[in-house]
């Protein structure tokens, strides 16, 4: 299995119209509605043990947010600020619900 690049998963939120997943995940479909916590119940649907869930969206949400520092962003001139104010913003919600799973005694 692979993961969608950050493109696939964000980039178009700034844009007017309905934000759809193709397919649902956790019963939901709506971009804005999907938090990472229902990724991890996603993953514990596919019979995946919970912290094993956690622990893998813990690093792809750590990952992205690495590769979202990396990135010149004056060399994306055709990315508004208001696109990647959304994606830094996804990504600092991301990492707050994370860290509540990945404390321990949860």
């Amino acid at each position: 299995m692979r993961l969608a690049p950050a493109y696939d998963i964000g980039a178009h939120l700034h844009h007017r119209g309905p934000h759809r997943f193709a397919l649902d995940i956790a019963g939901r479909r709506d971009v804005e509605d999907v938090t990472v916590l229902h990724v991890v119940d996603e993953i514990v649907s596919w019979n995946v043990d919970r912290d094993r869930a956690v622990a893998a969206v813990v690093d792809v949400a750590a990952d992205l947010r690495a590769a979202l520092g990396d990135v010149d962003r004056s060399r994306h001139p055709g990315v508004s600020r208001t696109a990647w104010t959304l994606l830094d913003s996804r990504s600092d919600d991301a990492e707050r619900l994370l860290a509540g799973l990945s404390a321990p005694g949860h």
